[in-house]
């Protein structure tokens, strides 16, 4: 009515008449929409247009409405993300509030000293710590060495360059063999050029010598940030792609879906010729095997055959020019927004209805901050908390993580490798019990005189009390009491003994058998 009466009586023009359609509906919207998200999203630009030309845009402030971004993120035709922001809008901030949404195991690539993923509460591995060799797979570690170091204006000794280093990575065992079997080919040659070659590799090898390598580094299940933040600018590009590679192997070979998330990735984003780094291919690929999320100061970083890959690109308040070209292209729209936006707030360039409006998301959330974090970390005794739960109760791993979680407000993958580490030396001390319950190991403690058998037989008691209920029988059972010469477990018709401990000599418990006249049942 309200649309009809403005076109008929206040001559509105054809324009605003949508706008106030919009409007409306964005009301609708609004009542009827969840609130399911910690990210909110309105309608904000839309362009005028008159006959034959496009000259003006308006926008349009629609009611905000909650968002679940990763419900946004997997409608999508794949779930790669891009996200483009200058230091300070936010960029991390919301990187690091999709990856807490995340179910999956995720590999996050982290370059910076005192970086925000480091604080998220995953298992760390510092890659000065822990390297995986380079001379384990040739065809890695050249394309690792010409993308870390670029070679595209080096004319013709650019062409003898990756020959000698697949030659003579091929037979050597370590980075000094390498040198070594460098050395020995440059003065053999007497060819101007390919000395050139020969020296340029032993100059900028000496940057990737590192210690600690591993021939096979156990990513385990759970989630990992790689701490680049100790190695030299070079070796953050090598052995990022020796990363890459090692995590895209494991992907293509098992049904695990996981997430791998890489900050700056401009950084590989360097070729020559045919080679290139994995993340290339993994950009395109990883939809079958899991998700690539990555970030980026500048759009106009990544070439367009790899922005292509990213269904979803979140994009930050920006005025450099060639950004604002590239996003041009996609849409005129977005080439005007995207440096109106306030600071914090962000666009997705690939919105599905860009043609008509360009969205603008806000993001109202807020990580546990460094100190805090390093505070309740650095209270957790995981020994001393092990010994405490276990002193009362019969526990598997799980539950033990749970409570240890939820008691310090740690993220349970971070509990739960340390809970592990802490058993595992408790188990050799001889200072917990551990048994075999079906198929699952079951936890708990010692007292210092004895094993505390009697602990796991309550457990056993309980478990036969949950059994007896399953099947009705509730009434006239009689559990005995510690010093009675009676069965464990007494019911009308049967009797029950729990034995938990390893028997030398059954005189005793046939003793027992024989003095009553039901049958009975022996749990063990």
């Amino acid at each position: 009515i309200i649309l009809v009466a403005g076109m008929l009586f206040y001559n509105f023009k054809y324009t605003e008449i949508i706008s106030i359609f919009l409007l409306l509906f964005s009301i609708i919207f609004f009542i009827k929409g969840h609130h399911s998200g910690a990210v909110s999203y309105s309608s904000v630009l839309y362009r005028k247009q008159y006959i034959g030309k496009d000259k003006e845009y308006n926008i349009i402030k629609i009611p905000v409405r909650s968002l679940n971004l990763l419900d946004y993120i997997d409608y999508k035709v794949n779930q790669n993300v891009l996200i483009c922001g200058t230091s300070g809008q936010g960029k991390s901030r919301l990187m690091r509030y999709l990856l807490y949404l995340s179910k999956e195991q995720k590999f996050i690539f982290s370059y910076k000293e005192n970086d925000d993923y480091l604080k998220m509460g995953y298992n760390i591995l510092q890659v000065e710590n822990e390297m995986p060799d380079p001379f384990m797979d040739t065809e890695a570690f050249v394309n690792a060495f010409l993308i870390t170091y670029p070679i595209q204006n080096m004319g013709i000794i650019s062409q003898y360059i990756p020959i000698f280093l697949r030659d003579i990575s091929k037979v050597s065992k370590d980075w000094n063999d390498f040198l070594y079997n460098l050395n020995i080919k440059l003065k053999s040659s007497k060819d101007q050029i390919q000395r050139s070659a020969y020296l340029f590799i032993i100059e900028h090898s000496k940057a990737l010598i590192g210690s600690n390598y591993k021939n096979n580094i156990n990513l385990g299940d759970e989630s990992i940030v790689f701490d680049f933040s100790q190695v030299n600018e070079s070796s953050k590009t090598f052995y990022s792609e020796l990363f890459l590679r090692i995590l895209w192997k494991r992907l293509t070979k098992n049904s695990k879906k996981i997430l791998i998330c890489i900050d700056e990735a401009h950084r590989l984003l360097y070729n020559f010729e045919r080679y290139q780094s994995i993340y290339i291919e993994m950009s395109r690929e990883i939809r079958a095997f899991g998700k690539l999320w990555t970030s980026t100061q500048n759009y106009s970083d990544m070439p367009s055959y790899v922005r292509n890959q990213f269904a979803t690109q979140y994009i930050f308040n920006t005025s450099i020019k060639e950004d604002l070209d590239q996003l041009g292209i996609i849409d005129p729209k977005l080439k005007w927004a995207v440096p109106n936006m306030p600071k914090h707030c962000f666009t997705d360039a690939r919105y599905p209805w860009i043609y008509k409006v360009v969205p603008e998301f806000i993001i109202f959330w807020y990580p546990l901050d460094r100190d805090k974090a390093r505070s309740v970390l650095s209270t957790v005794n995981y020994y001393t908390e092990v010994i405490k739960i276990l002193r009362d109760n019969v526990l598997e791993i799980p539950t033990i993580v749970e409570i240890i979680s939820k008691n310090y407000s740690i993220d349970e993958s971070t509990v739960k490798i340390n809970v592990k580490n802490s058993i595992s030396i408790l188990i050799k001390n001889k200072e917990i019990n551990r048994v075999l319950y079906d198929s699952t190991y079951m936890y708990f403690g010692k007292t210092l005189d004895s094993a505390n058998l009697s602990l796991f037989h309550k457990f056993m008691e309980n478990k036969v009390l949950e059994i007896l209920s399953e099947h009705s029988i509730r009434g006239n059972v009689i559990i005995a009491k510690k010093g009675q010469n009676l069965p464990d477990i007494s019911t009308e018709k049967f009797n029950i003994e729990i034995e938990t401990g390893l028997k030398h000599d059954i005189t005793d418990l046939k003793k027992r058998i024989s003095s009553g006249n039901k049958p009975n049942i022996i749990v063990i």
